[in-house]
């Protein structure tokens, strides 16, 4: 995504159309890739002391997709990539990253890296 250039378009409390069905995103003005998807967006806050910083807007998810129609009514041109893309808000993000079986797993995770075992290093002999 170009995000150097990014704007926000449009922040609804109403469901849009998404590749999986209606859900809640933000609508940014901005190309979206097929490598974008689950990339962080972040836009510019300020810290508490008042020095510039960024706040996470969301994730990448899609290209806008608006069904485009010919003069017959047909469905056509899907796919096409409207230079809209959807954004998941952060609060979802956050709610997904808050649920009970993935904080059990990030604990057992961090267990786990507690016991690393040592690897050779690139490059080194194995024989």
């Amino acid at each position: 995504m170009d995000r150097d250039a990014c704007h926000i378009a449009l922040i609804t409390g109403e469901l849009i159309e998404g590749r999986y069905g209606p859900a809640e995103f933000y609508l940014v003005e901005g190309t979206a890739h097929a490598a974008d998807s689950g990339s962080p967006l972040f836009m510019p806050a300020q810290s508490r002391d008042g020095k510039p910083s960024l706040a996470l807007l969301g994730v990448v998810t899609a290209s806008y997709q608006p069904q485009l129609l010919t003069d017959s009514d047909d469905p056509s041109h899907i796919g096409a990539n409207s230079g809209i893309s959807l954004v998941t808000p952060a609060e979802y993000v956050l709610e997904v990253l808050q649920q009970v079986e993935l904080a059990d797993l990030r604990q057992k995770g961090a267990g786990a890296a507690r016991l690393r075992v040592d690897h050779p290093r690139v490059g080194a002999n194995l024989t």
